[in-house]
């Protein structure tokens, strides 16, 4: 890039989709239902088309995984006792530590978390938002 703006004569553009995607069939049912939450908002901001869908796939695997292991520890508990009267940790805190992680990664990608959003310059709209265009043209300007 040379001077302030970036070039735009190298971008490739392709045909816009008409609704979001489907979420794949062999998603656990928390993703689908993470899937079906999500995908419309991110597909009318414009960061979710059929390209996405590994990846959005992968933020609705990890989804999936958290709720397991948070319904699992709930019912388990944080530790469990040894043979030699100890408490040990439970092995689902480092897969729920892991998966969150994962999530926080793959969600960063989709605006999802308020760092990210900044990033990628997503201003989410409030309730009292006036939606006359020449308003939010010159809001986004200034």
């Amino acid at each position: 890039m040379v001077g302030r703006y970036p070039r735009t004569d190298n971008v490739i553009r392709g045909d816009a989709m008409a609704t979001p995607p489907t979420p794949p069939a062999n998603l656990p049912q928390a993703g689908k239902d993470e899937w079906l939450r999500l995908a419309p908002t991110l597909f009318a901001d414009g960061l979710l088309d059929e390209r996405d869908t590994a990846a959005f796939a992968t933020y609705a695997i990890y989804w999936s995984m958290i709720e397991d292991a948070l319904e699992k520890l709930q019912a388990q508990g944080l530790t469990y006792p040894t043979e030699a009267g100890l408490q040990k940790r439970s092995p689902l805190v480092p897969i729920l530590d892991l998966a969150i992680k994962g999530l926080l990664n793959v969600a960063g990608m989709f605006g999802l978390t308020p760092a990210a959003r900044r990033r990628l310059n997503i201003v989410l709209k409030t309730p009292n938002e006036a939606t006359d265009p020449m308003e939010q043209l010159l809001r986004h300007l200034k």
